[in-house]
């Protein structure tokens, strides 16, 4: 078992979720033309994931205080 900070499990599922998103909205593009909200989004996610790396190569999270509680992965 080990204890992991919340805060990075919630932020690692949301970079799974925001890949994966992108990854279905470019097959859907590949199908036909994606409309003006579907751009916003997927610009979105890949605003988050961009900002996500910059977070993890700088390590800005260490210099923060967290509100999430640690978990324990089994």
């Amino acid at each position: 078992m080990k204890e992991v900070d919340g805060r990075t499990l919630w932020l690692q599922e949301s970079i799974v979720n925001a890949a994966s998103f992108t990854a279905a909205l470019d097959m859907v593009a590949g199908k036909r033309e994606l409309s003006r909200k579907e751009r916003d989004m997927k610009n979105v996610a890949l605003a988050f994931m961009y900002l996500y790396n910059v977070v993890e190569e700088q390590g800005l999270l260490n210099e923060v205080d967290s509100f999430f509680s640690n978990e324990t992965i089994h």
